[in-house]
């Protein structure tokens, strides 16, 4: 993933990861923080809040429901409707986080359906009054999550 990651870090000027779902949080696999940009946690080291993290929503988004009621009590006590939140985060096919960072994040599938991990970016100070540079990123995300994809494809 290392390389689909630098060359979506490039396309968007922001640093970008990719992270795998590990059944109570995600895990980063590969990532590349630019010069004042967001920085993620160190690859390898899983990042357990899932309720309010875009990685871990796309993440949990693509698990199936099931599994989502796992984190149902938690999110109740947050005043937040899981259900609805991960539903259209799948039906949207991305998810556009707005916390510390804005970040746009896009499920990788293989391409008999499996879902693999989350691929996204994150910009550091980002306003809702971006709608240019949040289309832009969200092209570039959902680009990158096909091209994964396609890498993951030929390496099987």
């Amino acid at each position: 993933m290392q390389p689909i990651v630098d060359s979506l870090a490039e396309a968007t000027g922001e640093s970008a990861a990719f992270a795998e779902w590990g059944g109570d949080g995600i895990v980063f696999r590969a990532k590349r923080e630019r010069s004042g940009s967001y920085h993620y946690m160190d690859v390898g080291r899983r990042n357990r809040n899932v309720l309010d993290h875009p990685f871990a929503l796309t993440c949990l988004a693509h698990c199936e429901p099931a599994a989502w009621r796992r984190f149902a009590t938690a999110a109740r006590r947050l005043g937040l409707d899981l259900e609805k939140v991960l539903t259209a985060i799948r039906n949207e096919g991305v998810h556009v986080g707005r916390d510390k960072a804005l970040r746009v994040v896009a499920p990788v599938r293989a391409h008999d359906g499996a879902f693999l991990g989350a691929i996204g970016v994150a910009r550091v100070g980002a306003t809702d009054s971006e709608p240019r540079q949040l289309e832009r990123f969200r092209k570039a995300v959902l680009e990158h999550a096909r091209r994964a994809a396609d890498l993951i494809q030929n390496q099987t």
